[in-house]
C-alpha cells in the first residue's frame, strides 16, 4: 500500500471520567510513527491522544502515559503507519499496557511523587546512583521543592566517598526535547559532589537552586551528572524537573505601558483591541495607518532599512514614477514608498521594515493594506512575513498571488491573522534587482475582527455560553478554533463530534487509491517554508507545528478523492472544514455524499476560486 497501516485494537472498557493508560514501547529498523486512539462506535477513530515518532534512540524501553476520559465504552486502539518504499526489516513493539483510575501526572513534568517516565537513571556497574528518597527520611534535607514538606521526594545521590563514581539522570528520548528546567539542591562542601548540567559545573549552595538549559543531540554530553568527591558527607537532590518540546524562554520581568503620568497597564493589554487608558493610548501606534501624520509605530528605523532602497514615508507624487494618488483617490498625503535612491545594475536592492507588535486577536482577524508598484523592467520581489511565538512565516507574497495584479494601480491585500493569544508581528521585506529601477507603495493599512467577543449576560438562543461570558454560535463548538478567546468552546469535546485535525493521522479519512498512471494522491504535510510550495501554517495551530491534507499538482489536470467516515443520517448532520486554495490552474474543491456503499457520489459544497493564503 502507498503508507503501511496496522492496528490493534484493545478490549473494550466501560466509560470512564478518566483513566491513565501507560505502556511501553520500542522499535527497530526505520522509524514509523505510532499513535493510540480511543475508539467508540459513536466517534470511531477521532483525533489521536498521542502521536509518537519511532525512531530509537538507544537498548531500552521508553515509556509514556496519555488520560482518557468516555462517557461511552471504549476500546484503546494503536496504530502504526510505516514510511512507503521501505524494504528494510522494521517495526515497532508496544508492551505492559497499564489502566488505571484517575487522570495521568504531567508528562513532561517530574515531582518524583510518581514514576518519572521521560528519565531513566543507568544501572550499570555497582556505583552508587540516583535514587528517589521521601525527604523526610534523609537527615541533610528534610524537606523537598515541590511540596517543602518532610513527605515530598526527590532525587538523591549520596556520595560514597570514592573519587569519581558517578551517576546520571538521561532522557529516553534525547532528540525530541529543546529545553530541561529544573531545582537542585547542592550544599557548599570541601570536595563534596559536583553536578554536571548538559557538560557545564553547577555552583553549590545551601538552598533549592533553577537552572535551565538545552539538552545537547551529541550522545558524549550527559544533561545531568552527578560525581562524587573525597566526602563521604557530599550529597545533590533534584527536584521539578520540566522538559519542554519549545526552546527556553528567558524570564523577565513584568513590563507597564505608560498611559499618563498616574496610570499604566501591563505590555500584555497594549495593541490587544480594547482600550485600557483611559485616553486611548495603549491602542494607538498599533500598525493600522493611513500615513497622513507619521509611520503609526512601523519601524522606518530597522537596521534592515538604511541602505539605498528602503521603506520611506512620502508625500503623494514627490518621487518620480510613484502614485500620483492615495488608495483613497486623495491627491495629497503620504503613503509609504519602497524605492532606491540610486540605480545600481549589478547590485539586489533589499529591505525590511518592521509593524509595532499586536496581542490577543480574534479567530476573524485580518490585515488589510493597499499596494501599488511599477517594475520599470527589474525583478521584484515583495513579501510580509508574520512572526508568532518564535516562528516566523511568510504570509502574503508579490510572486505568488493566484491573479497577477496590474502595475501602477492600488490594488487591496487582505491577510487572514486569525487567532493568537500571544504576542504577533510582521515585517515587509523586499529584494529587487537591478537596484533602483522598481518601487513598491503600501497605503491604508488596516486591522479589521481582532477583538475578542465581548461579555454578556445572557446568549441569544442558539449560542454556546463562553466560560468568560462570551457568547459564540454553537454550531462553532469543537472545530479546532478559539472562537470564545478562553478556549472553553474547545473543551469537553472527547464525544462531542466525529473530527480530525490531521495533526497525526488521516484519522478515519481513506485517500482512494489513484487510477492508472495518475499518482497524485492526498496526503499528510507540514506546513512549508514558502508560499510557493504551500501553506506556511497549519490552520489547528497557526504556526509551523502541525499537519493538513494537501492535494498538488505542478503540471497536468489531476484528480484525487479522500473518503470520511460512515454518519449516521437518522438527524441533521453538520460538517466544517477549513480549506486554501491556490495556484493558476484552475482548480476545484468539491464535497460529495453518497447514501449506499457504492452509490453514486452526489455533490453537495464546491469552490472553483482561488483563496487567500490562509
Amino acid at each position: 500500500s502507498h503508507h503501511p497501516v496496522s492496528r490493534a485494537f484493545m478490549g473494550q472498557r466501560p466509560p470512564t471520567k478518566a483513566t491513565c493508560v501507560t505502556f511501553r514501547w520500542r522499535a527497530q529498523g526505520v522509524p514509523s510513527q505510532l499513535s493510540v486512539y480511543r475508539f467508540t462506535k459513536e466517534t470511531a477513530l477521532r483525533d489521536a491522544l498521542i502521536t509518537l515518532h519511532t525512531e530509537q534512540q538507544g537498548d531500552w524501553w521508553n515509556a509514556r502515559s496519555v488520560t482518557v476520559s468516555s462517557r461511552m465504552k471504549w476500546n484503546l486502539v494503536f496504530e502504526v503507519i510505516a514510511p512507503a518504499g521501505n524494504k528494510r526489516p522494521s517495526g515497532v513493539l508496544v508492551d505492559d499496557v497499564e489502566f488505571t483510575d484517575g487522570e495521568c501526572s504531567a508528562y513532561n513534568f517530574c515531582t518524583f511523587e510518581d514514576e518519572c517516565l521521560p528519565w531513566r537513571v543507568p544501572t550499570e556497574g555497582n556505583e552508587a546512583k540516583f535514587e528517589v528518597e521521601r525527604s523526610g527520611s534523609f537527615i541533610k534535607l528534610p524537606q523537598d521543592h515541590t511540596m517543602l514538606t518532610e513527605d515530598g521526594y526527590y532525587l538523591l545521590y549520596k556520595s560514597p566517598g570514592l573519587p569519581g563514581n558517578r551517576t546520571s539522570l538521561q532522557l529516553r528520548e534525547p532528540t525530541r526535547y529543546r529545553c530541561v528546567a529544573l531545582w537542585y539542591y547542592l550544599p557548599m562542601l570541601s570536595d563534596g559532589v559536583q553536578l554536571h548540567l548538559e557538560g557545564r559545573t553547577a555552583t553549590p549552595e545551601n538552598a533549592w537552586k533553577k537552572q535551565q538549559f538545552r539538552p545537547s543531540f551529541r550522545g558524549t554530553v550527559i544533561p545531568v551528572e552527578a560525581v562524587s568527591g573525597r566526602s563521604s558527607e557530599g550529597f545533590v537532590a533534584i527536584d521539578d524537573v520540566l522538559i519542554d518540546e519549545k526552546e527556553c524562554k528567558n524570564e523577565l520581568p513584568a513590563q507597564e505601558f505608560k498611559c499618563s503620568v498616574n496610570k499604566t497597564v501591563p505590555m500584555e493589554k497594549v495593541c490587544d483591541f480594547v482600550p485600557d487608558c483611559a485616553n486611548g493610548a495603549d491602542e494607538r501606534n498599533c500598525g493600522a495607518c493611513d500615513f497622513s501624520a507619521h509611520a503609526c509605530g512601523w519601524n522606518l528605523d530597522d537596521a534592515r532599512n538604511q541602505g539605498n532602497t528602503a521603506w520611506r514615508l512620502e508625500r503623494v507624487g514627490d518621487v518620480p514614477q510613484s502614485p500620483i494618488f492615495k488608495a483613497t483617490g486623495l491627491p495629497s498625503g503620504h503613503y509609504l514608498l519602497l524605492y532606491g535612491t540610486k540605480t545600481r545594475s549589478t547590485q539586489h536592492g533589499i529591505a525590511s521594515i518592521s509593524s509595532p507588535t499586536i496581542r490577543n486577536t480574534n479567530k476573524l482577524c485580518t490585515m488589510e493594506f493597499w499596494y501599488n508598484f511599477v517594475k520599470n523592467g527589474a525583478s521584484l520581489d515583495v513579501d510580509l512575513y508574520m512572526t508568532v511565538g518564535g516562528f516566523t512565516m511568510a504570509v502574503w507574497s508579490l510572486g505568488q498571488l493566484s491573479t497577477v495584479p496590474k502595475e501602477g494601480v492600488w490594488t487591496r491585500a487582505a491577510v487572514d491573522v486569525g487567532r493568537y493569544p500571544r504576542e504577533v508581528s510582521f515585517y515587509f521585506t523586499t529584494n529587487q534587482y537591478p537596484q533602483g529601477k522598481a518601487m513598491f507603495a503600501v497605503d491604508a493599512i488596516l486591522y479589521s475582527g481582532c477583538a475578542l467577543p465581548a461579555k454578556q449576560e445572557e446568549c441569544p438562543q442558539g449560542n454556546f455560553h463562553c466560560a468568560n461570558g462570551a457568547c459564540v454560535n454553537s454550531y462553532d463548538r469543537c472545530n479546532y478554533v478559539d472562537d470564545c478567546g478562553d478556549n472553553s468552546d474547545e473543551l469537553d469535546c472527547g464525544d462531542h463530534r466525529l473530527g480530525c485535525s490531521f495533526d497525526t493521522s488521516f484519522c478515519e479519512w481513506t485517500p482512494e487509491a489513484p487510477s492508472e498512471g495518475n499518482w497524485a494522491l492526498w496526503s499528510l504535510n507540514s506546513p512549508s517554508s514558502s508560499l510557493s510550495s504551500g501553506p506556511t501554517r497549519d490552520h489547528t495551530t497557526g504556526t509551523h507545528e502541525g499537519k493538513f491534507l494537501i492535494f498538488q499538482s505542478s503540471m497536468s489536470r489531476r484528480n484525487a478523492t479522500i473518503v470520511g467516515p460512515t454518519l449516521d443520517n437518522k438527524q441533521m448532520c453538520m460538517i466544517t472544514f477549513f480549506y486554501t486554495m491556490q495556484g493558476r490552474s484552475e482548480p476545484l474543491l468539491s464535497l460529495n455524499v453518497r447514501t449506499t456503499k457504492d452509490g453514486q457520489w452526489k455533490p453537495v459544497w464546491e469552490q472553483r476560486r482561488t483563496t487567500q493564503f490562509f
